[in-house]
């Protein structure tokens, strides 16, 4: 059997600096390699989702009053 001596680990600031180090570097490289909108791209989907958002709040808005006046009719019927 070999003889096998402890490893001494590193001071833990050391360790996490390495470790935040190499974060900073393997992110800088990935955001490389990224395909980036051009602004006309950009521009054109910024309006669609300003748009599906004018939509959707319209139609929650929508769904909303039609349930209220559905409880309100409810309750005269009821109360």
């Amino acid at each position: 059997m070999a003889n096998k001596e402890p490893v001494k680990k590193q001071f833990f600031l050391i360790r996490w600096a390495k470790s935040f180090a190499n974060y900073i570097v393997s992110s800088y490289k990935e955001l490389k390699k990224v395909s980036w909108p051009t602004g006309k791209e950009l521009l054109k989907n910024t309006w669609i989702v300003i748009l599906v958002v004018i939509v959707f709040g319209a139609f929650v808005f929508a769904m909303d009053t039609i349930f209220s006046l559905l409880k309100g009719l409810i309750d005269g019927f009821i109360g």
